[in-house]
């Protein structure tokens, strides 16, 4: 009497394999869409596909992106926006070199003062201020959004610092 391996059934090494598609890949091919049917831009999200037909001019979409980001604006825009003029004229006139130097100097360092001068983001705040009762935050945060930062620290500052710990019940 024989008796086959027990292993090699329950294993099913025995079976037969599917066969393997060893067909060449077409490297442009899109599943489940022929080629015919497929727009591109469309399906696979490109950036170049604009779904509306309002067509934007290339200036406008320059202008779409410089708005979105947030430009300055006030006096720190008008310097900005002077500083490249400024530069080309004082070239033009043949201003010395150290003029130059020292006008950029001066720029930079009065944009940079009203850069750090104000908030980074209106909503940028410790999370303890969020628990606050919705009328004084929102007061709290107003305030801090258009006040100078060394008067409003002067103002609220016992408020805002959330790492001194109030525990004299005296002083309350």
């Amino acid at each position: 009497m024989y008796i086959k391996n027990s292993t090699r059934l329950f294993a099913g090494l025995s079976e037969v394999e599917p066969d393997l598609n060893e067909d060449p890949k077409d490297r442009w091919a899109t599943n489940g869409i022929d080629a015919e049917d497929f727009v591109y831009g469309k399906y696979d999200d490109h950036h170049t596909y604009f779904e509306s037909d309002e067509k934007v001019s290339f200036w406008g979409s320059i202008a779409e992106d410089y708005a979105a980001i947030g430009p300055p604006t006030g006096f720190q825009g008008l310097i900005s926006w002077l500083f490249l003029p400024a530069i080309a004229a004082g070239m033009y006139f043949n201003a010395p070199g150290e003029y130059l130097y020292i006008g950029a100097a001066i720029f930079t360092v009065i944009f940079c003062i009203i850069e750090m001068d104000k908030p980074s983001e209106p909503h940028n705040f410790e999370p303890q201020i969020y628990n606050m009762e919705r009328g004084a935050r929102d007061k709290l945060i107003s305030d801090y959004n258009t006040m100078d930062i060394w008067d409003f620290n002067e103002k609220y500052g016992e408020l805002w610092d959330f790492t001194v710990k109030k525990d004299d019940i005296t002083k309350r």
